[in-house]
């Protein structure tokens, strides 16, 4: 049974889950997430998403692009480049706050799309 409360988060994670293909370290942490929704509450989701693995590494390729998951997938990024290179990176603040207003967005946007949903069928 999953806990009502962090319910909003599932296609957020698929999401991510596919956003993250590639990435194996983040994507087995998604799916013990989503294996585990349950027994977790909000803070402890949003805890184990800002902590997953992508978010301590700078990707970048030959041409200097550095990958931005908020703008493509990592297997898009990967195919259109000739090398990539991982390097430890914490980023800023800012950066970090960006990523997880986007990941609260995603959450938003499927709870509004669920509740339209719910709507239409009572």
């Amino acid at each position: 049974m999953i806990n009502f409360n962090v319910y909003a988060f599932l296609p957020a994670i698929d999401f991510l889950y596919i956003k993250l293909q590639g990435q194996d370290n983040s994507r087995d942490k998604l799916l013990s997430i989503r294996d585990n929704l349950s027994k977790l509450n909000e803070a402890q989701v949003l805890s184990e998403l800002l902590t997953l693995d992508f978010m301590f590494y700078d990707y970048s390729n030959e041409q200097s692009e550095v990958w931005d998951i908020q703008l493509e997938s990592f297997s898009s990024f990967y195919n259109r480049s000739e090398k990539v290179k991982r390097r430890d990176n914490y980023y800023p603040e800012a950066h970090v706050q960006s990523v997880f207003k986007w990941m609260l967005m995603l959450c938003d946007d499927c709870s509004d799309n669920l509740k339209t949903h719910r709507s239409v069928i009572h």
